[in-house]
């Protein structure tokens, strides 16, 4: 996604929050609403299903 390493941790740890147009290439890349990139509710793992969020 052309973001530094250290960056994609950040995001993941909830320690930083995306700018518009990396939300919207998060959303992309993923294959998602870019409204849940800015959600405030937990992000379930990708593939694994609503049943285990």
């Amino acid at each position: 996604m052309g973001v530094h390493y250290q960056t994609v941790g950040y995001l993941e740890r909830g320690e930083y929050s995306p700018s518009l147009h990396l939300a919207l290439r998060i959303a992309t890349y993923f294959d998602v609403a870019v409204e849940i990139v800015f959600s405030t509710e937990p992000f379930p793992r990708l593939g694994s299903g609503a049943e285990s969020a």
